[in-house]
């Protein structure tokens, strides 16, 4: 079962997250929430393109980003 649906949808909620947190200037936590928007994002992406992805770090999940298929 692929669940890079599940990461998608993880991500667009981490980011509006973060929207509200600028919005109510709440900096720190609008960053972190964008942050792990990211990484949410990245994650789906390379389930999407069959990759299991390891880590936090989102240059080390772009630089391990599979290429398109």
């Amino acid at each position: 079962m692929n669940r890079y649906r599940d990461w998608l949808e993880q991500a667009r909620i981490n980011l509006a997250r973060a929207e509200r947190s600028v919005d109510m200037s709440d900096h720190a936590w609008a960053c972190f929430a964008a942050q792990q928007a990211a990484e949410a994002a990245l994650r789906a992406l390379h389930l999407r393109r069959g990759q299991v992805a390891w880590g936090h770090s989102i240059i080390d999940l772009l630089d391990t980003l599979p290429a398109e298929a």
